[in-house]
């Protein structure tokens, strides 16, 4: 039996990753991401290797989120900020 993989997680852990891999904390630090989920600085260096993004999003349950969101510019057409924020 695979259970998933925020089994066991409290709701503080699961706020803490999302918050790690959110929009807003992302564009705060100057940081982007990439499809293949690495995370990159304004040089463009490598702050988070590829997976980083994804794995946490999985972790989460949030998979699917990422893929979509990685095709769309964040804010464009909406007023909301933060992919992972409630409305």
């Amino acid at each position: 039996q695979i259970l998933p993989a925020s089994t066991g997680l409290y709701p503080s852990e699961i706020e803490a990753l999302r918050h790690a891999v959110s929009d807003r904390l992302l564009r705060d630090e100057g940081w982007t991401s990439d499809a293949e989920g690495r995370v990159l600085n304004e040089a463009g260096r490598v702050i988070f290797k590829p997976g980083y993004v994804t794995a946490i999003r999985k972790i989460i349950g949030e998979g699917d989120t990422f893929a979509r969101q990685s095709a769309k510019q964040v804010g464009v057409g909406t007023d909301k900020l933060d992919a992972l924020e409630p409305e």
